[in-house]
């Protein structure tokens, strides 16, 4: 398949960006439909909601324990009657670790109204899941297995507390609740572990890539490359890059001030103020925005075309390992990159028969 004509190099008009395409947030808005709902799954996905999730179970879960225990305790020790009393709860407490304890109907009361909550918070979280796009990273998938795995051992863990040979012979040796602890090791393994080893896989199979490789900036200049690209960039939850890298081509392009200007402006807001939709994930990113800022207001002239060469190589090396994933799972990339390769191969090796040709003149 040819994707350039032979007239054209890589990096000539196939571009698809020209000054008469200003970016606009309507624009953004019709290559990303919904940007809060894409904000919202990058932050579900994010390592600062995932600690901040298991930290915040964990002290709730302190908290009831220590709450929970405590009422037990103080209504146990003002129980004057020696002969009946008897904790609520736990017996023998919440706070003996020297011997077992068995569960009463209180706490299976606690365990319940705990269980709705968390059921309700995973099936709430699993609609969502539902209905969101099938992502790059295949979390979507992972997910639904697990809720298989879960459903499973749930299954196992109830039918076994209904079987008598079960629930009084068999747990003394091996308890049943192991079925529930299976699922939650299978969860890591199915969640953590093997992506880790996908990933490591990939890795070693791969070939080294360059970041700066023009390939990149070829494919963003054809057409159905960039919406490729685009596409595969938003079901990575990082869309960003590729929509600031063509707002820097429209800004290029751009021969009236006025309209350069405002692009400017717009790149500034929408790409370097940190919490905007469209943040790029760079260091210092304020200071830079602050840079920037006094460059693009303080100019008398016209803006120069290179006041974002640092934000669009930083667009370019984000993008290096979202283009080595792509190649590797869309066909069309797939070739692309290979006629591109193969095209600057014919050329360098036209430059060096001419400068061979121009050295045999000379001589001669």
């Amino acid at each position: 398949m040819k994707f350039f004509k032979e007239s054209e190099t890589p990096d000539d008009s196939s571009s698809v960006f020209s000054s008469s395409d200003s970016m606009s947030h309507n624009s953004v808005k019709q290559k990303l439909p919904n940007l809060r709902v894409l904000k919202f799954y990058q932050f579900m996905v994010s390592h600062k909601f995932i600690i901040a999730t298991y930290i915040g179970v964990f002290i709730i879960q302190t908290a009831i324990w220590a709450i929970v225990g405590g009422i037990d305790e103080i209504l146990y020790s003002l129980n004057t009657d020696l002969q009946n009393r008897k904790r609520f709860f736990v017996s023998p407490g919440f706070f003996e670790f020297k011997i077992g304890c068995s569960l009463t109907s209180g706490i299976l009361i606690v365990i319940l109204i705990e269980s709705v909550f968390y059921i309700a918070a995973e099936v709430i979280t699993l609609i969502m899941c539902i209905r969101s796009d099938r992502d790059t990273w295949s979390i979507k998938k992972e997910t639904l297995i697990y809720v298989i795995v879960q459903s499973i051992g749930i299954s196992l863990f109830v039918i076994s507390s209904f079987i008598d040979i079960m629930s009084i012979l068999v747990d003394y040796f091996v308890p049943y609740a192991l079925f529930m602890f299976g699922a939650l090791a299978l969860e890591t393994i199915i969640c953590v572990l093997l992506p880790v080893c996908y990933a490591i896989r990939k890795d070693f199979h791969s070939t080294h890539h360059n970041p700066q490789d023009s390939t990149l900036e070829s494919i963003l200049k054809n057409k159905k490359g960039f919406k490729t690209i685009l596409d595969f960039a938003r079901r990575s939850y990082c869309p960003e890059a590729v929509l600031c890298w063509s707002d820097i081509q429209r800004f290029k392009d751009c021969k009236k001030r006025e309209k350069k200007l405002e692009i400017a402006k717009y790149i500034i807001e929408h790409y370097l103020t940190p919490s905007s939709y469209l943040e790029l994930n760079m260091p210092q990113l304020a200071n830079v925005k602050e840079e920037l800022s006094l460059m693009v207001m303080g100019s008398a002239s016209t803006v120069s075309n290179d006041v974002f060469d640092m934000i669009e190589n930083h667009c370019l090396q984000d993008l290096a390992d979202l283009q080595h994933r792509l190649v590797s799972s869309d066909k069309f990339i797939a070739s692309m990159v290979q006629e591109l390769k193969e095209l600057q191969r014919l050329k360098a090796s036209c430059e060096e028969k001419v400068e061979e040709t121009f050295n045999v003149e000379l001589e001669i």
